[in-house]
């Protein structure tokens, strides 16, 4: 037996026969591989000819095929050539990181895969365009197709902003792919503060602020960046406020203390950078107030309380209770001011025939009362 139509070279999607000689009444299955797997072929036969076609599913595909027959003939063998299509029916494209840092070591990775009418790479060294759009940087660059895929390093730059990417083979194209080119870690930067007054009511709004905040590179951090603001007051206790960059900056608010403080204020982008110290002082709003035992109605009036322009204090100064029986202290009441007052019911904790102290705190003012029933 002998093959009669002995070709090297096929196009994916031909129809593929191999045609042999009959010399006997045996007939011989076909063992055939390729790419896609291994399958026996079972041939069809008249008086001069054995025919053995190979099926869609085999022939479509692009590489390198094996055939040998089968039996006593399993020394009759060859292989062939199946080449992609030159139409381009979709490009596959891969990208990677979708976002980097911008500076001098990130990068990404573009892969395309150029496909044929039958999913086929297309042939090796078929060009590809890469197309590439950063700010006002315009680039386009040719690769040869490897057999497989066609890649392309992208490195970072030290401009932050969107790059948009594309790719082109055999006039097909791929749809539009975007690479962020995000900031790299903030820099220090400095904060400022805005206040209406200088007291310590418990009532106003001191608001705190940043510089524009940038990487090393002089790009804006990217909006969101969260800052906080770490208020160190005269008694060593912390506060914090937090804030959020838009446009590079970020706000943060803080109520003012309700009695004289020095506030200690530095703000920190954890773990990249620190602001410069801003130190705040607040005059005590609350100069005095009265205390006043209600005896019929068992009631403390604490109060007016007055703020540094005579005016009603607004509402919400914390007031502190403490009520004392033979120096033990048996209650310890907080209140907040309603219209200048504080007033504690003391009907439930005071006995008759006996004497009490009450202490009251407020605005870091003490005073103090005794009482009997």
């Amino acid at each position: 037996m002998k093959l009669q139509n002995a070709k090297e070279e096929f196009v994916a999607g031909n129809k593929i026969k191999l045609v042999f000689n009959k010399i006997s009444d045996s007939i011989p299955d076909m063992y055939y591989s390729n790419s896609y797997g291994n399958i026996i072929i079972t041939p069809t036969a008249n008086k001069k000819q054995i025919v053995y076609e190979v099926p869609e599913f085999m022939s479509q595909k692009s590489g390198w095929n094996h055939w040998q027959l089968t039996q006593k003939y399993k020394n009759i063998k060859g292989d062939f050539y199946i080449h992609p299509t030159q139409n381009i029916s979709k490009i596959e494209t891969y990208l990677g990181p979708p976002s980097i840092e911008v500076g001098d070591k990130d990068y990404a990775m573009l892969v395309v895969i150029p496909l044929d009418d039958y999913n086929n790479p297309v042939a090796k060294n078929t060009p590809v365009l890469i197309q590439k759009k950063h700010l006002n940087t315009f680039e386009q660059n040719t690769l040869p197709f490897n057999g497989m895929i066609a890649h392309k390093i992208i490195y970072t730059n030290r401009k932050a902003g969107r790059t948009f990417i594309s790719s082109e083979c055999l006039n097909e194209t791929s749809k539009e792919y975007t690479l962020e080119i995000v900031p790299a870690g903030p820099t220090n930067f400095n904060i400022d503060f805005e206040r209406v007054h200088d007291y310590g009511d418990g009532n106003q709004i001191t608001k705190f602020y940043t510089s524009i905040i940038k990487d090393r590179y002089d790009n804006v951090v990217a909006d969101g960046t969260s800052v906080t603001f770490r208020i160190e007051n005269n008694k060593g206790i912390y506060l914090q406020t937090f804030g959020t960059t838009i446009n590079g900056v970020a706000t943060a608010q803080m109520v003012h203390p309700d009695h004289e403080d020095t506030w200690n204020i530095k703000a920190f982008i954890d773990g990249f950078s620190e602001s410069n110290l801003i130190t705040l002082t607040y005059k005590n709003a609350v100069k005095n107030f009265n205390i006043d035992f209600k005896n019929d109605e068992k009631h403390l009036v604490v109060g007016p309380f007055k703020s540094f322009m005579n005016q009603t204090l607004p509402d919400g100064l914390m007031v502190t209770l403490e009520l004392f029986d033979d120096n033990e202290q048996i209650q310890k009441i907080n209140l907040q001011t309603e219209n200048g007052f504080a007033i504690f019911d003391l009907h439930t904790f005071i006995k008759k025939d006996k004497k009490y102290i009450i202490k009251i705190n407020a605005a870091q003012i003490n005073k103090q009362l005794e009482i009997k029933i």
